[in-house]
């Protein structure tokens, strides 16, 4: 009723398209301020100033130097008083666009263990002399899913994206890098330790938050959630 009788004039195009809703609902006041400072200061002025006895700063105050309550603190004093809606568990698939209502933690590391980025031979850089080319024979073979191998001194592994580095390994060649012939790997230059190799924990360390309470939950916020293996969040309720 109180934003319906201000003119046009008084509070403009903009505040007008962004006018607040309020009312009073079991002896509470209820009231949804639009994002405009002005039109949120109006909505203080005509609607929640009687509950709460001050004002924010009217037009009038600012020429006067009238103590007034401020945009700021009007925000804080609505926002001390919102409560918390409680919450419910629903599955990933019908969580989408929901908000989070508890961190979700990562139980174990992200990626669990140490892994290539790329298609190619895992080698070990203490093996290697100072200046290349290098040679290595190839011995065995790492596959996502299947036993690492050992790495044998002064040996290559083939490994493929995604599979996990054998032991003694702390690097990675690209088979675009290297020429195989037999099983033999011939390259030039001398990998830094780390190349293309994932550590485990590199995206998220045990106990890490994953997502923070009070997201809202978009595809990849749920992707990320099934990749640690939740099948179920805790979402504030509707």
């Amino acid at each position: 009723e109180a934003f319906r009788r201000l003119s046009w004039d008084e509070v403009g195009p903009r505040a007008v398209l962004s006018r607040a809703v309020a009312g009073v609902h079991r002896g509470r006041v209820l009231a949804a301020l639009p994002g405009s400072p002005k039109a949120v200061a109006l909505a203080v002025d005509r609607i929640l100033a009687p509950f709460w006895g001050t004002r924010s700063r009217s037009r009038a105050e600012k020429n006067t130097g009238t103590d007034m309550l401020g945009f700021d603190e009007a925000r804080v004093r609505l926002l001390g008083n919102v409560r918390r809606v409680s919450l419910e568990r629903a599955p990933l698939g019908e969580s989408a666009g929901r908000v989070l209502g508890e961190d979700l933690v990562a139980r174990d590391p992200l990626p669990a263990f140490d892994h290539s980025a790329m298609d190619g031979y895992a080698i070990a850089t203490a093996d290697l002399g100072a200046e290349g080319p290098f040679a290595l024979p190839v011995a065995g073979e790492s596959r996502a899913g299947s036993e690492v191998p050992p790495l044998l001194r002064s040996t290559a592994c083939r490994i493929f994206t995604g599979a996990p580095l054998p032991a003694r390994a702390d690097a990675v060649i690209m088979q675009e890098n290297a020429r195989r012939d037999g099983d033999d790997l011939y390259f030039d230059a001398r990998p830094k330790p780390g190349q293309h190799v994932r550590r485990t924990g590199e995206d998220l360390a045990r106990d890490a938050i994953a997502i923070a309470a009070g997201t809202r939950l978009t595809a990849g916020a749920l992707a990320l959630a099934a990749m640690l293996d939740r099948g179920e969040l805790a979402i504030a309720r509707r």
